[in-house]
Formats: structure tokens, C-alpha cells, sequence
């Protein structure tokens, strides 16, 4: 009877078990010997291909294969597809087939495909996409999936991902235009691919032994170092959105006709930005306080259907509903400050650091903020986010939807990247500039008292800045109001072991634009070890600056080894216990590199120590040529963390 159940369950995870028709480029395919690049490798594509072929109408339609051998347990995850569709995206059919390891064949059809929503932080939105698994899928399994698919038409470029974290054999691209239709196209992170003449209006792409990307720790977004390729499409007698995006330009102009005219304003916006502005007493501060109710009065909720995930809601929707997504915030800021007499661009942008890449003008957006124009009177801090461009001035940077992160800073991956300013005929790809380390500041102060029996005890403040202040501020808000001494008990038991804290007290938690205040009071016990008359003392109480990433060997990518820059200083003041006296003291250091500094030193006064250090993020990617620069310094800030004071007992104590 076990047996039949065991059966009967087998038979239900591999539908269409047999008399199983498996194409034969699929078994040509499992036939062939292994490359040797997938030697050591979870799984390798055997042969990804592509078919795009656009008709005279501008719709697109795609075919697309995929064959896959397992070679490990982690591989068994490229027996399943999912293909995403929205009411313009149509996914006209899928299949998948299974050889087994020991020739068994099994299929699956669309039939047997799930539906799912993709995301859970959208209040509604209208893609979907289906999942369709081969179940019997083990180590040493050739899978084979095709789909074909009638796609978006809102924007006529098509990005071919040729490279992935898995070992590529053969990857083509077949592009079938319909006359009048044209295309140029780009290389991404690999030399330029020329396309092979294969029909009047036919053109294929093909690159074979692709190697894998192996991820490694703290580098950059995969998608930035990936080969792939943008291909733009265009035809003279298609109007917009059909229009060449070849350039910047072409992408701007493309945003700017779908966002531009949303920028309408209405008479409860306007008398919204009065009452806003009534009692500031600046531009600035105007600036500042508009920005302020957008970003924080107006909710993060996105409705995206159709051509909704590119084109914003009208500002007076968005006002009135009191919610929307980025594009909607930003455009709806755009159109209070127009009233107002500034000028401000939307700025597309990725929130991943160096995806977009500024030789491949291409639609690869993710989110979307604001440039705004500062009129000429406006003196602005010189630790804004601000650029001076050669059309539109000085220009300030912010984010509408980052509730968490005050006007005057932003958010650091979007630091040190490129964004597009969008703008009727004169768009233009921009470095967004980086803020001073000055602007993220983590300050520690503590008073403290070490008892004979190596406890530790006394008072702590931190006054966090910037991005440290986001880190704890969304730590401490997103946890429940009780709860906030076990997010701090947290911290302590990450440097300190089995620390108590006693007490503790938050200032400025809903003050965004102040600085978040930490005190609290805890003790440690076994802070110091003894031996004999000996106290062994480690002065570096909490935050370590060290990172060993910079060890690592054999690294093919970039570093980035922190999130953002920043200055951090310790100033930390020990009372010896009764009888007790420095013997020796661990050196000062001084260590530098071109992305931070390091310096530390002690002094002894009286019956304490004071231990003070400074540690200043200048920038966070390290390229593969400076990684002995970055380890030089790591091992500097290591020894000096692990360097111990050492206290000698003179005296008999009661």
C-alpha cells in the first residue's frame, strides 16, 4: 500500500509522464558532451535562444528557449519559469520537457502553470506572471522550456541578457523587422557584437562560451557587470512612443511626453502651498518645507496599470487622494514648486549603484526623484547634494519618497551614480554628486568605570546623522514603541557579549531632519580579563570598523566595502579601579588610503583613560587595482581593535 501512495505521488509531480513527445533539438542538445566551464558549476545553459520579430504595426511578438543541465542540488532551481505578463504583455504559449539522468522524459504545458502576483508593496498593479515547474527534475536533468510571448509596445527597445550567474554554451538572438523598420544597437560590459545578415529583413546575434558571473561577496549589482545587449528599434511612419532611442535624448524626450503633461495644478494645491509657505521666511526654506509635505504627508501607494509603470498620475490626483507611487510624488512636488517659481526636472534613476551605464542609452530605470533649480538668490548648504549643470544651474537632488532621509541628503546608492534628467528636448544623463563623509555622522561619547572584577559599566551617546540616522531611525520606528530597548540590547550584545542595558532614551526619533540621539546607560561584566595583577583591557568598547573583505583572494569584481561615506569618531573615557595603573599602552595609529582614513590614540591621565579615534569614509568602491590599498588599511584598523591596554595592581585594596 506504501508503495501504490508512493507511486500515485510521483506520477502527480511529473504530469504528462509518458508518451512524451520531446523535441529533438532538445535531445541533440542533452547529447552533447559538457563544456569544460561547467566543470564545478550548479547548472549550465546549454543553448538560450531568442526570436524577436516586430511587425509593420509596431507589435512585437518573442519566441524564447531555454535548455538547462542540473549538475548540483542548488541547480534543481532552473527547472521552473516564470514568464511576467500585464493586459498589454501576452503570453500566447508555454511548454517545458525533462530528460532525466537516466533518459526518463517528462513535459509540462501551460495548463500546469501557476498564477502569481509579483509584488506585495503595490496597492494594485496589473502584472502577473505564470510558473510552470518540471517537477522531476534531479542532478543530471536536461530541462527545456519555450514560450512566446506578444510584448509591451511602449517602449521599442529590447535588452538581450546573454551572460547570467551560470555558465552559457550558446546564446542567440534572431531579430525579424517588418519593412521600414530599423535598429542600432549596443554592447554592454563586452566587446562590440556584430550582427549576422540572415534574411532580407533578418539579422542574428550569437556568442558561445559565456562564462558565468560567480557572485562575491560586496560587489557590485550583477546587472552591472553582465554582458547583455541594447537593441533600439525605430520606424518613420510609427509615431511615439515608437520613436529611436539611440541617445539620452531620445529616452528623455520619450519620459517627458509621458510625464510632462501630469504637471497640472488645482485650487486646493494651490491654497495647500500657501498655508506651507505662509511662515517661511526664505526660498529655501519654502523649498524645504514643500518638499517636506510631499515626501511626508503623502503616501507611498503605487497603482500601476498598463503604461502606469512608466507615466506618473496628474498632480491634483495624486494631491487629492493623498498617495502615489515615486513618479506621482515627484511629479506632483514638480507641479507645487512650479507654483512656487522654481523649475524642477524628474530625474530617473536605478536604485542600485552602476546599473545604468552611461554608453547604453536604454530604459533601465527603477525609481524616480527630483532635480530641482535653485534660483540664483538661494544659498544652499555646501554638504547639499547639489551640481551646477550647464543648462539648468545649480541643481539640488531629492528624493520625494524616502520619507527617512531630509532634504539636503540622499539615500547612498543613488550617490556617485547616473541619473537622467528628464526634460522637453534637452534631457541629459548626469552624475548625481556624493555628499561630504561630514554629512553621515555616527559620534559615540561614553563615560565609563571599570571595577576590579573587569565589569564595565557607565553612559553612552550616539548622535547619528545622515545615513546613520536612517539605518537606526527605520530600525527603531519599524519595531514596535516597546520595544526599542531590545533593538538597543541588540546592538550592545553584537559588541559586547552579554552587556545589560539600563537605561536608554531616544531624541528626535520623528525628527527627521535633526539628529538621532542615543543615551543609555549599561554595564558588562568580564569586560576585562585578569591574570594575577594583571587587567587585560580592549579600549574599542562598541563599533567595529574593520572588514575583512579585502582578504579575500582571487576576486574578478570591484568592492564595495561600506554603505556609504561617512565620518565616525569614538571618545571614550575609562576610570581605572582603585589600585590600579597603566603598564602599557597599544601605539597611536595613523592609516590612509584613497577611500578612508583612520587614526586612533590614547591618553592616560590621572586615574582614566581616554581612548578617541576617527574613522572617515571618503568613497566606497574600490576597483580590483586598489583592493592592496583598501587591505592595508582594514589590517591597520584590525590590529588597532584588537590591540589590549594592560593595568597593573600597586596597591591593596579594601
Amino acid at each position: 500500500m506504501r508503495l501504490l501512495v508512493i507511486a500515485l505521488a510521483t506520477l502527480m509531480l511529473t504530469p504528462h509522464a509518458f508518451g512524451v513527445e520531446v523535441p529533438e533539438w532538445v535531445r541533440e542538445l542533452a547529447r552533447k558532451p559538457l563544456p569544460a566551464s561547467a566543470s564545478g558549476r550548479k547548472a549550465i545553459v546549454l543553448l538560450k535562444e531568442d526570436a524577436l520579430t516586430v511587425r509593420d504595426n509596431g507589435e512585437f511578438y518573442e519566441r524564447t528557449r531555454r535548455v538547462v543541465k542540473v549538475l548540483q542540488n542548488s541547480g534543481r532551481s532552473e527547472a521552473t519559469l516564470q514568464v511576467w505578463s500585464d493586459k498589454d504583455t501576452k503570453i500566447l504559449s508555454m511548454k517545458g520537457w525533462c530528460i532525466t539522468g537516466d533518459g526518463k522524459e517528462y513535459a509540462v504545458k501551460e495548463k500546469d502553470a501557476l498564477e502569481r502576483t509579483p509584488f506585495s508593496f503595490e496597492l494594485y498593479q496589473d502584472d502577473r506572471y505564470k510558473e510552470l515547474t518540471l517537477a522531476g527534475a534531479e542532478v543530471g536533468s536536461v530541462v527545456a522550456f519555450e514560450y512566446e510571448q506578444k510584448l509591451r509596445p511602449y517602449a521599442r527597445q529590447r535588452t538581450w541578457w546573454f551572460q547570467e550567474d551560470i555558465p552559457v554554451a550558446r546564446s542567440v538572438f534572431q531579430l525579424n523587422l517588418a519593412p521600414g523598420w530599423e535598429f542600432n544597437m549596443r554592447s554592454v560590459n563586452w566587446p562590440e557584437l556584430k550582427p549576422i545578415v540572415s534574411g532580407a529583413s533578418s539579422w542574428m546575434f550569437e556568442v558561445s562560451d559565456v562564462p558565468g558571473v560567480v557572485p562575491e561577496k560586496q560587489m557590485p549589482d550583477m546587472r552591472s557587470v553582465i554582458g547583455r545587449l541594447n537593441i533600439s528599434l525605430y520606424a518613420a511612419n510609427v509615431p511615439m512612443p515608437g520613436m529611436q532611442m539611440s541617445s539620452w535624448d531620445n529616452v528623455s524626450a520619450w519620459a517627458d511626453n509621458l510625464n510632462a503633461p501630469q504637471r497640472q495644478s488645482s485650487a486646493a494645491m494651490k491654497a495647500k502651498l500657501a498655508e506651507l509657505v505662509a511662515t517661511q521666511p526664505s526660498m529655501l526654506d519654502r523649498i524645504r518645507a514643500v518638499s517636506s509635505f510631499v515626501q511626508r504627508e503623502i503616501r507611498y501607494v503605487a497603482i500601476e496599470i498598463g503604461i502606469g509603470g512608466f507615466q506618473s498620475h496628474a498632480a491634483e490626483s495624486t494631491f487629492a487622494k493623498k498617495y502615489g507611487d515615486c513618479k506621482d510624488k515627484s511629479t506632483l512636488l514638480a507641479t507645487m514648486l512650479q507654483e512656487l517659481g522654481v523649475t524642477s526636472h524628474m530625474l530617473l534613476v536605478h536604485t542600485e549603484r552602476g546599473v545604468v551605464n552611461p554608453a547604453a542609452p536604454s530604459i533601465i530605470f527603477n525609481h524616480a526623484i527630483l532635480a530641482i533649480e535653485l534660483p540664483k538668490e538661494v544659498q544652499a548648504p555646501a554638504d547639499y547634494p547639489t551640481l551646477v549643470h550647464p543648462k539648468f544651474g545649480r541643481l539640488v537632488i531629492f528624493d520625494p519618497t524616502d520619507e527617512y532621509t531630509p532634504f539636503g541628503r540622499l539615500y547612498p546608492s543613488l550617490q556617485n551614480s547616473y541619473g537622467l534628467l528628464v526634460a522637453s528636448n534637452a534631457g541629459d544623463l548626469i552624475r548625481i554628486p556624493s555628499l561630504s563623509p561630514s554629512a553621515t555622522l555616527l559620534k559615540r561619547t561614553g563615560k565609563f568605570q571599570l571595577l576590579p572584577d573587569g565589569t564595565l559599566t557607565g553612559d553612552m551617546e550616539e548622535v547619528r546623522t545622515g545615513y546613520e540616522a536612517w539605518k537606526m531611525r527605520t530600525t527603531l520606528i519599524h519595531s514596535e514603541s516597546h520595544k526599542s530597548a531590545t533593538v538597543l540590547e541588540r546592538m550592545l550584545a553584537a559588541h559586547l557579549g552579554h552587556a545589560r542595558l539600563e537605561s536608554a532614551s531616544i531624541d528626535n526619533l520623528e525628527k527627521h531632519d535633526e539628529p538621532l540621539v542615543l543615551r543609555y546607560r549599561f554595564s558588562a561584566p568580564n569586560y576585562a580579563s585578569a591574570s594575577g595583577d594583571l587587567l587585560f583591557l580592549k579600549l574599542q568598547v562598541v563599533g567595529t570598523k574593520s572588514n575583512p573583505i579585502a582578504e579575500e583572494k582571487d576576486r574578478r569584481y570591484p568592492i564595495i566595502f561600506t554603505d556609504s561615506s561617512a565620518l565616525q569618531t569614538d571618545d571614550f573615557e575609562i576610570k581605572l579601579p582603585p589600585g590600579f595603573v597603566l603598564d602599557e599602552a597599544p601605539r597611536p595609529v595613523n592609516a590612509e588610503s584613497p577611500f578612508a582614513t583612520y587614526t586612533s590614540n590614547i591618553e592616560s591621565k590621572e586615574n582614566a583613560l581616554r581612548y578617541s579615534r576617527s574613522y572617515t569614509v571618503k568613497d566606497v568602491f574600490v576597483p580590483l587595482d586598489k583592493i592592496g590599498d583598501l587591505r592595508a588599511l582594514m589590517r591597520a584598523v584590525s590590529t588597532d581593535e584588537r590591540m589590549l591596554a594592560i593595568l597593573k595592581k600597586t596597591t591593596t585594596t579594601n
